[in-house]
């Protein structure tokens, strides 16, 4: 049978989603590890969901009390997003002080984890951030970020944070480089085993870094550092990469938001469509091609991406329809 029009549709939500395509074809999983796909000789039907789990890990040497009160209050907006928009959020704080007296990976605070339903919510994850400048130990983010993942500590000390079939968020705040036993690649290949690849190619987390990436914009820090092992964490998720020696983080936390959101909202396609046959609705309003603020199309996966104001909330019915190639 030919062939004439695929569409896919998606709730964006944690309940059974439906998905219809006319014509024949092989079912396809969604990009999402635990996305269970079935196939019923119509089309293919998929338990998605949109949980996100978020690890801040912060720096708490002697120069970071206006970087942890800079995040906090940019941050926050992003927390009432999220919340407003109904997705599924766990958000766990820890700090790169590895010596005796530190995190050493812990989650900081009380309660350990902060949801959708946490109690005066905003106020709570701005505390959160204010883990103080007391430390004189190394700065080892990425040996923080091992700890908090390791087994032991997902079922002692962080236990309830972790979800196999949520994404995996990390942001990294500091003005020092990055000072942990091994190298970058060593954090990059534990993360890629602890989260795999999406079917479409992409990574099942991102970090992020809020750090010295340019010293000529650091002159008000003495003590600042070119954060070059945090950024190259970054680089290999895509994530964003912004100047904490910035008069504000606005801008920096945006594209953090945007970034993440993108990563977690990807759809990816059944087959290769069609140049100019994909035509996508979010509920009943198209949405046009636009790097900002509409949608773009990565051929590698097949793997549709949505920008700023266009990102679905949960809830809402996104629906795609394409013509596949022959």
């Amino acid at each position: 049978m030919a062939k004439l029009l695929r569409s896919k549709i998606l709730r964006f939500a944690l309940v059974l989603t439906t998905l219809a395509a006319i014509g024949c074809g092989t079912p396809n999983r969604y990009n999402f590890n635990t996305a269970q796909a079935t196939y019923n000789g119509l089309g293919t039907q998929f338990d998605y969901n949109v949980k996100l789990d978020l690890l801040f890990i912060i720096d708490t040497t002697s120069s970071m009390g206006y970087g942890q009160q800079n995040l906090s209050l940019q941050f926050a907006t992003f927390i009432d997003y999220l919340q407003t928009n109904l997705y599924d959020f766990r958000i766990g704080v820890t700090t790169m002080d590895m010596g005796a007296g530190g995190a050493q990976g812990a989650f900081v605070g009380s309660p350990k984890i902060i949801t959708a339903t946490t109690s005066n919510l905003h106020q709570t994850f701005v505390n959160r951030m204010a883990q103080g400048t007391s430390s004189a130990n190394p700065t080892q983010g990425l040996d923080a970020l091992e700890k908090a993942i390791s087994t032991p500590m997902l079922q002692s000390a962080n236990f309830g944070w972790w979800r196999n079939d949520a994404m995996l968020a990390i942001i990294f705040l500091s003005d020092k480089n990055d000072m942990s036993v091994n190298l970058p690649q060593y954090y990059i290949d534990l993360l890629d085993s602890k989260k795999p690849f999406f079917t479409g190619g992409s990574r099942g987390w991102v970090a992020t870094s809020i750090v010295a990436n340019d010293l000529s914009q650091c002159s008000g820090d003495a003590s600042a550092e070119l954060g070059s092992n945090f950024m190259t964490v970054s680089s290999m998720s895509k994530g964003i990469v912004t100047s904490i020696c910035a008069p504000d983080l606005v801008q920096g936390t945006n594209l953090i938001k945007n970034r993440v959101m993108e990563q977690l909202t990807q759809i990816h396609l059944f087959d290769a469509p069609e140049a100019g046959t994909i035509i996508v609705h979010n509920t009943a309003d198209e949405v046009f091609t636009d790097p900002n603020n509409g949608w773009t199309y990565d051929p590698s996966g097949f793997t549709i991406f949505f920008h700023g104001a266009s990102v679905p909330a949960a809830g809402s019915i996104v629906q795609i329809d394409y013509k596949p190639k022959k």
